[in-house]
This record gives C-alpha cells, structure tokens and sequence, in this order.
C-alpha cells in the first residue's frame, strides 16, 4: 500500500512543512487511535512481489512507450499495465510492509512490521551517512544498522568510508532504543509517560488555535439599540 500518510488525511495535509508533519506525527502518536487495515489504495514500489517473466517485462516496456506522461513514476507504470492486463497489483496489509513513519502509531494492533520502507519521512536514518545520533530515537536504528553491515560482510563490499560505517567503535555507538520491545514482525508498544507529554501539549495547542480562530469567524453581534428594530 502507498500509505505514505499513514492512513491520516491529517499526515496528507501537513506534507508540505515537514516541521509541521513532525508536529502533528508526534501529536498522533500521543493519541489513542484504531489504526486501519487498508490505509491506501495505490500501489507502493518500494517492495513488490514478481514472477520473473520476459512476456511481462517486455509488456511493461511497451504500456510505457504508450503513454504520455508518466507524473506517478514506475508505481504509475506497474499499477496501470496490471490493470490494464486484467490482473491489477493486490496490496499487503501493512502489518507485512509499511512506511517508517507508520511503526509505532498506524499498524494494528501495535505490530513492527516485517518489511520497513525508509525510516521517516526523510529516511534520516536508512542509509550509509546516517549517525548513532541521529537515529538513537528510532526504535528500527541499531536493527538495520546490524543487518546492514551483516550484509556488506556476506557481500565481500569495503572502502573506507564502508569500514568506518561498520568499524566495531561504530557498533557501539549504535544503541538499541527503549521502545523497541520486540523484533519486527512482534508488537511494539511506545513510552506512556512520552506520549502523556505530547497529548498534553497537542490539547494546549488546539485549544489556543480554537480561541485564535473562534472569534473571527464568529459573526459581529448588533449595537443594543438595533437588537428591537424592525424594517418597514
């Protein structure tokens, strides 16, 4: 599922500040909330499933070539061959794959899901210049630090740069987060007394923006001496 939002319209709205998406992120983690199942229709190419096929393959290379524009990217490409082709793309649930962002706040039942695209909004974590500090409050940092230099070991991949990302003394600095209580694909359950915080404070501010914007919008009351008249 493309649930970029994380099934919120609020999260769609507040894309274009990403000091404002933080904001109302972290005000929705605060919240009790029944997080859906299906939060998206569109299809999310960050992990797909396919059948290797030269018939299929050569199809899509061709549905492309036929269209003129193509403003959704290869998710528009895939999505739209497969529909056309009678056999549209089915969707995981998001307990399977989701977005960084949604883990801890949007997956039923409080679940990390098996397969994470990016880390955030920004994928401030997720990648090899990332540091111990910047991701020390994602509860997923030390696990994919781990299975990231697991794998460029398997792979026989250095450099310097590749070395001194996953020296020992790096490792280290990697710690695992507190409110990671479970691997993925278990429950994940956020701190209370963080949460309490930031209901609090989310309140505070809906409150003031509500006697901010209340009394303009409200309609000017009459002078006294005009409440009684009538036309004639």
């Amino acid at each position: 599922q493309d649930n970029w939002d994380c099934g919120s319209w609020l999260s769609l709205v507040a894309r274009n500040s990403i000091s404002i998406t933080r904001f109302v992120d972290r005000l929705q983690r605060s919240l009790p909330s029944s997080a859906p199942k299906e939060q998206a229709t569109g299809v999310c190419s960050g992990m797909l499933l396919l059948t290797p096929s030269e018939d299929t393959y050569q199809g899509l290379i061709q549905h492309l070539a036929s269209m003129e524009s193509v403003p959704g990217g290869d998710q528009q490409v895939v999505d739209t061959y497969f529909k056309k082709i009678k056999n549209p793309v089915k969707l995981l649930e998001v307990e399977t794959a989701s977005f960084g962002q949604c883990v801890g706040k949007a997956i039923p039942g409080g679940f990390v899901p098996t397969f994470v695209h990016k880390s955030d909004w920004l994928n401030s974590c997720f990648h090899v210049d990332a540091s111990a500090e910047t991701c020390f409050a994602h509860p997923l940092g030390r696990y994919w630090h781990e299975n990231f230099c697991s794998a460029i070991s398997s792979a026989g991949i250095g450099g310097d740069h590749l070395n001194k990302f996953c020296s020992p003394e790096q490792a280290a600095l990697w710690q695992w987060h507190r409110e990671l209580l479970e691997a993925p694909g278990m429950r994940h359950e956020a701190g209370r007394s963080r949460n309490l915080w930031w209901l609090i404070g989310g309140t505070c501010v809906l409150a003031l923006l509500l006697l901010v914007l209340l009394p303009a919008s409200a309609p000017a009351a009459k002078p006294p001496g005009e409440r009684g008249r009538m036309n004639l």
